[in-house]
């Protein structure tokens, strides 16, 4: 018994060793998607008001909490878009599937013909070998660079399709003015004099950016002593109190 549980002991802590490396791995993985996701969405989002980001720079949970929010919205626009071109995302399956069948083929040693080529030279069967391989290799780093630019090029992309579709919805909102948009306007006030009306877009430590409700234009206005009021109060059923 004392000898059963001393081999079984180093398997089950290499097996844990490795959960834990895939998960470290794969959690700080996706901490730095997350981020570049919420960072492009951030800087998309301000650029399509016209309104420079580098102002408004946001923290670094902040950015991955917005990237979680973007991921979640782009997921629901990446479903809708595949009910939507059905056929050619089938197509793509079926090349992908065809593309596995041939490396497949192509580095398995019982499907090469044996009997025919049992009287080549050896120095053939040798060429002939390497060739196989280097093919097969040289096909295997395709979903390499292909994994390369997904982590890298789809996150920047697809923040920066989120982020122009979050700024089209809100437009379309704005537009409809104070009393029938869904957001909520404010007012501006520096002392007791009003300076601005309109939708909040951003603020940082030095700067507040606002989108004007009445001439439709974005502004960025030292914060300093300003003030923030509600144009309208909180919605809720007083029927049910």
């Amino acid at each position: 018994m004392t000898a059963i549980h001393s081999s079984a002991s180093p398997t089950r802590r290499l097996t844990t060793r490795a959960f834990l490396t895939v998960a470290t791995i794969t959690i700080g993985a996706a901490a730095v998607l997350l981020h570049l996701l919420g960072f492009a969405v951030h800087s998309v989002y301000l650029g399509s008001w016209g309104v420079n980001a580098e102002q408004f720079p946001k923290a670094t949970d902040w950015l991955i909490i917005n990237g979680y929010y973007a991921f979640w919205r782009g997921t629901a626009m990446l479903f809708v878009l595949t009910f939507k071109n059905a056929l050619w995302v089938a197509l793509c399956v079926a090349l992908f599937l065809l593309y596995l069948w041939v490396i497949n083929r192509s580095l398995d040693p019982s499907t090469q013909p044996r009997q025919r080529t049992s009287s080549w030279p050896q120095w053939l069967k040798r060429l002939l070998q390497v060739v196989i391989f280097s093919g097969g290799l040289a096909i295997s780093l395709i979903p390499l660079a292909l994994a390369i630019y997904i982590f890298t090029g789809v996150p920047a992309r697809l923040g920066q399709t989120i982020g122009e579709e979050i700024f089209r919805s809100d437009y379309r909102d704005f537009y409809k003015g104070c009393e029938k948009s869904r957001a909520n306007c404010i007012k501006i006030f520096k002392g007791e004099k009003e300076v601005g009306q309109g939708y909040f877009l951003a603020s940082s430590d030095s700067h507040l950016a606002y989108f004007d409700a009445a001439t439709y234009t974005s502004h960025v206005l030292p914060l300093g002593e300003l003030e923030l009021r509600t144009v309208r109060p909180p919605e809720f059923d007083t029927a049910s109190k």
